[in-house]
């Protein structure tokens, strides 16, 4: 596959500079234990509805573009879950309220 243009919205939001570094999370609540099965057929059904998830940035001639992490999509989909998928398993680590977002976030992202 070929390089796909990056929005302007895209490249303001997500491309890390010397000037301006980006640090992305995000994080999915369930009310009710979920098996990991069940949230990673939600995790592919949601790559298939925002592909960018299956693909990174490359610069060309002084341009940001897409371009897919493989050639197979198959193999794209398991990159993107070895690099961004963490299934939290140990209840000790859960984070569950605002407060445990916040000391996590100084602890672990300053």
């Amino acid at each position: 596959m070929g390089f796909h243009v990056v929005p302007s919205i895209d490249a303001a939001t997500l491309l890390s500079s010397a000037k301006c570094h980006v640090n992305f999370i995000n994080v999915v609540h369930y009310d009710n234990f979920v098996t990991r099965e069940v949230f990673e057929f939600n995790f592919r059904k949601l790559m298939k509805f925002i592909p960018n998830m299956t693909q990174h940035f490359v610069e060309f001639g002084g341009d940001y573009y897409y371009k897919d992490l493989h050639e197979d999509h198959a193999k794209a989909e398991e990159i993107t879950f070895e690099r961004g998928l963490i299934y939290m398993t140990d209840t000790e680590l859960i984070l569950e309220n605002d407060e445990d977002i916040d000391n996590w976030t100084q602890d672990n992202l300053s």
